[in-house]
C-alpha cells in the first residue's frame, strides 16, 4: 500500500510541473545535484572536541631546514630585481651594505692582467713609424714658368688674349632642359636655330676659335703635357719642353719614387698633390741694405713712394725719404709724408741705391734743382743702383748719366722732348733697365720696378 502512495505522489508532482509549464509557457530549469563536500581537517578536528568535550592540543611547527646553495647562482630576472629594490627601500642603510658586501665576497674575482705602461708607449711608437712610412709624401722642387721667347713667346700672349675674348660653347636647350649636361653636342634637326646661327641662340666651334698652331695644346706653364704611368715613362721626357702628368691611378709609394726620379732630372710636375710643393720660405733679400727715395716737397705720386717702400722694407731694407725740405710733403693722392732728411744733408756712401719718385711735383721742384742732380752723379760713378719712375727720369738725363741709353718716361710731351734733348733714347716699355740705371713710366710700374731693384740688389 506504501509503495502505491508513493507512486501517486510522484505522479501528482509531475502532473503539477507540466500544469506550470503550459501556464507559463517555460520549461523549468533542472536544478543540478548537490555534490558531496569532503570535509576539511579543521571541521573534523571540531566534531571531534565537541564529541569529547576537550581541546587537541596544538603542535610545535617543525623548523624548516635552510637549503644549501648551490656554487652556481642563476641570474636574477628582471621581476625579481623589482622586488629586491622595493625590499631595499623599505630597510634601514646598514643592512643593505651588510648584504651588498656578502653578495660580492661571493662572486669570485676576475684576475685583470695589467700590462706596464712602457711596453704600451712602445708598441704605439711602433704602429706610428709604420704609418709615417707607408703615406710618407715626397716634396716637388720643380713647379716653375717655362722661359718663352721670340715668336713662341708672342704667339703665347696671343693666345691668352684670344682666350679671354672666346664664348663658352652652351649645348642647344640646355638652359630649360633639367636632364641635359652642360657639355657641348652638335645642334641637330633641320630647325635648328643654333645649327643656323641665329642671334641669341649661341656660338658653334669653328676653326677661328683655335690657337696659334706653335703653342696649341701647352700647359699655361709654357711645358708640353705628358701622361706619365712609370719612372721607365718618366725618363723619356725633355725636360727643356715636356712637362710630367702623373697618372690618378698611380699609388702613393711607386709616385713618391717617380718624384724622386723627376727632381733628379729636374722634371716638373703639373699635378701636384697637398703637401707635394715645397713651401716658400719667407727669404728676405735685402737684410742690412739701405735705401734712399727723394721726394718732392708738394705733389708727389703716392703710389710710387708707397707701394716700392713696401716692397723694400718687407725684404729687409732700411729705406729713408729726403726732400727739399724737412716740413711734411703731400702728394697727388692726399698722402702725408714727413722726410727723414733734408737732400742738402745726404751722403751717398751711406746708402746701396737711390731712387726719384716721380708726379707733377717733380717736374716743378726737382728737374732743375742742383742738389739732387749731385746725388744723382755721384750714385752713377760709384756706381751704386740708380732708379727713376714717372716723370724723374728727367733728372737723370739732366744729370747727363742717361747719354746715348735707353730709358722710359712717363707719357707727357715735355718730358718726353727732354729725354731727346739729353740724347736718350726714349722707349715705351714700362720698366726699361740699362746698366745699373732703372726706370718706369708711371705708377702702373710701380711694383714691377721695385721687384726688379730687388733683384738687382740681391
Amino acid at each position: 500500500m506504501v509503495k502505491e502512495k508513493d507512486k501517486t505522489e510522484k505522479g501528482t508532482e509531475k502532473e503539477v510541473k507540466e500544469e506550470a509549464e503550459k501556464a507559463t509557457g517555460k520549461k523549468a530549469e533542472k536544478k543540478p545535484k548537490e555534490e558531496v563536500k569532503e570535509k576539511s581537517g579543521k571541521e573534523v578536528k571540531e566534531e571531534a572536541e565537541k564529541a569529547t568535550g576537550k581541546k587537541a592540543e596544538k603542535k610545535p611547527k617543525e623548523e624548516v631546514k635552510e637549503k644549501p646553495e648551490k656554487e652556481e647562482r642563476k641570474k636574477p630576472k628582471k621581476e625579481d630585481t623589482k622586488k629586491q629594490e622595493k625590499e631595499v627601500e623599505g630597510k634601514p642603510k646598514e643592512e643593505v651594505k651588510k648584504k651588498l658586501e656578502k653578495e660580492d665576497s661571493k662572486k669570485p674575482e676576475e684576475k685583470v692582467e695589467e700590462k706596464p705602461k712602457e711596453k704600451v708607449e712602445e708598441k704605439v711608437k711602433e704602429i706610428e713609424e709604420k704609418v709615417k712610412k707607408e703615406h710618407k709624401i715626397e716634396r716637388i722642387k720643380f713647379y716653375e714658368k717655362k722661359e718663352l721667347k721670340g715668336e713662341e713667346k708672342r704667339l703665347f700672349n696671343l693666345r691668352y688674349k684670344q682666350k679671354k675674348k672666346k664664348p663658352k660653347f652652351a649645348r642647344q636647350e640646355v638652359s630649360f632642359r633639367k636632364k641635359l649636361k652642360d657639355v657641348w653636342r652638335r645642334p641637330r634637326g633641320i630647325d635648328s636655330k643654333q645649327h643656323e646661327e641665329k642671334r641669341g641662340k649661341g656660338k658653334i666651334p669653328k676653326v677661328g676659335y683655335k690657337s696659334p698652331g706653335l703653342v696649341s695644346g701647352l700647359h699655361p706653364t709654357g711645358y708640353k703635357p705628358v701622361l706619365v704611368h712609370n719612372v721607365s715613362e718618366l725618363e723619356n721626357l725633355d725636360n727643356k719642353i715636356e712637362a710630367a702628368v702623373i697618372s690618378a691611378t698611380v699609388g702613393r709609394r711607386k709616385r713618391n719614387e717617380m718624384i724622386n726620379a723627376a727632381n733628379q732630372k729636374r722634371i716638373v710636375i703639373l699635378n701636384p698633390r697637398k703637401g707635394e710643393i715645397k713651401e716658400k720660405l719667407e727669404t728676405k733679400l735685402l737684410i742690412g741694405k739701405k735705401i734712399l727715395m727723394i721726394i718732392a716737397p708738394k705733389d708727389f705720386r703716392d703710389e710710387e713712394l708707397k707701394t716700392p717702400k713696401e716692397i723694400f722694407e718687407n725684404n729687409g731694407a732700411e729705406v729713408t725719404v729726403a726732400s727739399t725740405t724737412a716740413k711734411t710733403a703731400r702728394g697727388q693722392m692726399g698722402a702725408e709724408v714727413t722726410p727723414d732728411i733734408e737732400i742738402t744733408n745726404v751722403d751717398v756712401k751711406n746708402y746701396d741705391t737711390i731712387i726719384f719718385v716721380g708726379g707733377t711735383g717733380a717736374q716743378e721742384h726737382l728737374w732743375d734743382d742742383k742738389e739732387v742732380q749731385k746725388i744723382a752723379k755721384e750714385s752713377y760713378k760709384k756706381e751704386k743702383c740708380t732708379g727713376a719712375i714717372c716723370l724723374a727720369p728727367v733728372i737723370l738725363a739732366k744729370a747727363g748719366i742717361l747719354k746715348g741709353k735707353p730709358a722710359t718716361v712717363f707719357k707727357s710731351d715735355d718730358a718726353i722732348s727732354e729725354l731727346k734733348n739729353n740724347e736718350v733714347k726714349y722707349s715705351k716699355k714700362m720698366v726699361v733697365i740699362s746698366g745699373k740705371i732703372i726706370t718706369a713710366n708711371g705708377p702702373k710700374a710701380a711694383k714691377a720696378f721695385a721687384n726688379k731693384i730687388v733683384e738687382m740688389m740681391s
